[in-house]
């Protein structure tokens, strides 16, 4: 009997639209449309989704199809106005259109000041702009770098009062394939300021309030207990990184040795994170699998578990994506239903683009998905090609397909985005994704242990020895030779045809597959 999958739009149906929502926000970024255009287009095509579907006339084939098209236009239009509402150049009173040479500005601090070499960053959000002795709506987004002092006053949500000159944002010098004034506006960031002493006086002290002040506390005192039982500055700063996002205590030596051997994913909390999350989760509901009403407890815990701890890692692209990709997967269970994973990554993908439509042109969001789709795609092909008898030379086999299977959709990537190529990648991935697994399981029970006298101790020698083991083997791996093959950057469309090469040759291997 010969094995025929099913074609991917039926498998994973949310694809079609996914499809033309982010071609509309493709389209809506280079090429915007007016407001007006995008309205009267979004009025036309629900009329015509209506007239269709309320008469006879939808059975008919032809009819059938004006109604499909009319919805994907619906999701391409859609993006187009999220794209426009989203941007902040569209606001009348975005600073851009306001005379502020030497203005008065109120900012409000958005994040917590992030520690540079002579000075702090800072992420504000205008809130007014004092002109002729009067307070004027403003908006806006302005990076502010202030200069360096005993102590800096200043914290997220504070209110301050600046008075400088704005400079819009320019690319780094020498940069190659990564643009930060780019990047920048994908954060609707288009201005930066220096602020000296004296050029700036905090209003008042006013902090983040409800939810995001508790996680704020939360964050506070797990940096506290990592810096209190973690030895070593390098090893804290790295356990800061892995446990919540927190990377203004990484040595910056030790995050280029990680990214010359292919490793610097497990700095940035990812899919790894999120699904260990999800397992310890899991196996502390065990117990409770008998009580009564354990059937809406478990996703209650589970969703509260995974997107509690997404809020305090510092909701990044990908850590949202695997909260909602996990989610997805726990709602499916709990209705005894089991959906496509390309499905529920589509899902998880328009839902984020609602949110910020602009991720969309993000690195690290589609590595992201690339990674997962790789994964998907390609790790039990590759994991066939030997059959392996040996339990831990299996286990170890394992590793290595997982490890090479990710590298198939995201190696082109890394080539048009960072230029170069970590030749180690297999070897480094093999002993540090174990390792950085088993310091990330250390981490969560020193900050549950950290409230008992002793055990907190014990248990950060025990995290801290990890650490340095990894950082010592990473370091080794860097040393070797031919770690990494730099200067072979790609253009645009030499990354479109690397991915339809992929795509032709895994068509090809399905009809072989099939035909047997």
């Amino acid at each position: 009997m010969k094995f025929k999958p099913a074609p991917l739009w039926k498998e994973a149906p949310f694809i079609r639209y996914l499809i033309p929502f982010a071609t509309g926000i493709t389209c809506q970024w280079n090429r915007p449309f007016p407001i007006r255009i995008i309205l009267y287009s979004i009025l036309a095509a629900l009329a015509l989704f209506v007239v269709v579907n309320g008469s006879h006339l939808y059975r008919r084939f032809y009819w059938y199809c004006m109604s499909a098209a009319s919805i994907y236009v619906l999701f391409f239009l859609l993006a187009c106005l999220l794209v426009f509402l989203g941007d902040i150049r569209n606001d009348k009173n975005w600073i851009g259109y306001k005379n502020a040479k030497n203005a008065v500005l109120l900012v409000r601090v958005r994040d917590p000041p992030l520690e540079k070499t002579v000075s702090y960053r800072v992420t504000t959000n205008i809130e007014g702009i004092i002109l002729n002795d009067s307070v004027k709506a403003a908006s806006g987004t302005i990076t502010l770098s202030i200069e360096k002092d005993s102590s800096l006053p200043v914290r997220a949500g504070n209110l301050l009062c600046i008075a400088t000159k704005l400079r819009p944002i320019a690319d780094f010098p020498n940069s190659t394939g990564f643009s930060y004034r780019k990047y920048c506006a994908l954060m609707n960031t288009y201005h930066q300021a220096y602020l000296q002493n004296g050029q700036y006086l905090v209003l008042d002290s006013e902090t983040v309030r409800g939810f995001s002040r508790l996680f704020s506390y939360t964050r506070e005192k797990t940096l506290a207990v990592l810096r209190t039982y973690i030895e070593g500055k390098k090893e804290a700063g790295l356990a800061e990184a892995l446990l919540i996002g927190y990377k203004n205590d990484l040595d910056k030596e030790l995050v280029r040795s990680y990214s010359n051997t292919g490793v610097v994913h497990i700095i940035a909390i990812s899919g790894l994170h999120v699904g260990l999350i999800y397992y310890v989760l899991l196996v502390l509901l065990k117990p409770f699998s008998l009580l009564r009403y354990f059937n809406w407890l478990r996703p209650l815990v589970l969703l509260s578990g995974l997107w509690s701890f997404s809020l305090l890692a510092g909701s990044s692209p990908s850590v949202l994506r695997s909260a909602l990709m996990f989610s997805v997967i726990v709602l499916g269970n709990s209705i005894n239903r089991r959906s496509s994973i390309y499905n529920s990554l589509a899902v998880s993908a328009f839902l984020l683009l609602c949110f910020h439509p602009l991720w969309l042109f993000d690195a690290g969001f589609q590595l992201s998905y690339m990674a997962v789709l790789s994964l998907v795609i390609f790790m039990k092909p590759i994991y066939n090609l030997v059959c392996v008898r040996n339990k831990l030379l299996d286990i170890i086999w394992k590793l290595a397909a997982v490890t090479l299977s990710a590298q198939v959709l995201t190696i082109p990537l890394c080539l048009y985005y960072f230029q170069q190529f970590p030749n180690w990648f297999l070897v480094s991935n093999m002993v540090a994704v174990p390792l950085s697994t088993l310091i990330l399981m250390g981490m969560l029970v020193l900050c549950v242990v950290s409230f008992f006298p002793i055990l907190p101790v014990f248990t950060g020698r025990i995290v801290t020895f990890l650490i340095r083991l990894m950082n010592d083997f990473i370091i080794h791996i860097e040393r070797m030779p031919l770690t990494v093959t730099g200067e072979i950057g790609i253009s645009f469309y030499q990354l479109i045809i690397l991915f339809l090469f992929i795509a032709l040759v895994e068509r090809w291997r399905r009809k072989r597959y099939a035909a047997y």
